[in-house]
């Protein structure tokens, strides 16, 4: 049987909210963000082949780049990004989906950049919704609410943004 305060931190947790106790593992929090910067470092490491491979499989594949390769790598690292992300803090929603879009539209499709600017303008938009969320509850006195709600209310939207202007393709 579960008792019910780890349920409520269950839901929290898998609606984006960081459980409290996180702040009192230094080591785990330590051991995760080394984790994540060593692979964003070997993924900005690709940035050179991620711009050939936009040229297309067979343009990057006479340029020199392994283009399976590079895919499996790229998962595999993403992947275990996203693992530690979520392991610590839930499942946020949307921020991969709205982040590297609006930076992409903000400065070019150069992955060299794309890849810097895009972590940068993910934590500064969850560092916003975390603090509307904090706001909310001061202004209500109803309890702070999970970041993913605040993301999920932002990303919803934008999402049939991308779709309906998409060329080729979504809702004309």
């Amino acid at each position: 049987f579960t008792r019910p305060a780890e349920m409520i931190n269950f839901i929290g947790w898998g609606m984006g909210k960081v459980p409290e106790w996180i702040w009192s593992q230094p080591a785990l929090l330590i051991v995760s963000a080394a984790a994540v910067l060593l692979a964003w470092l070997a993924i900005f490491a690709r940035g050179a082949a991620f711009n050939t491979l936009g040229l297309g499989d067979a343009v990057a594949s006479s340029a020199g780049v392994s283009v399976g390769s590079l895919r499996i790598q790229t998962f595999v690292i993403v992947s275990l990004m996203t693992a530690m992300a979520v392991s610590l803090a839930g499942p946020i929603g949307f921020v991969g989906l709205i982040v590297p879009h609006v930076c992409r539209m903000l400065v070019g499709p150069d992955h060299r950049l794309l890849i810097i600017v895009s972590g940068f303008a993910g934590a500064m938009f969850l560092i916003l919704a975390d603090t509307l969320c904090r706001l909310i509850d001061l202004w209500t006195g109803l309890g702070e609410l999970p970041v993913g709600v605040i993301t999920a209310m932002a990303g919803g939207p934008f999402f049939i943004y991308l779709l309906r202007t998409r060329r080729g393709g979504g809702i004309q």
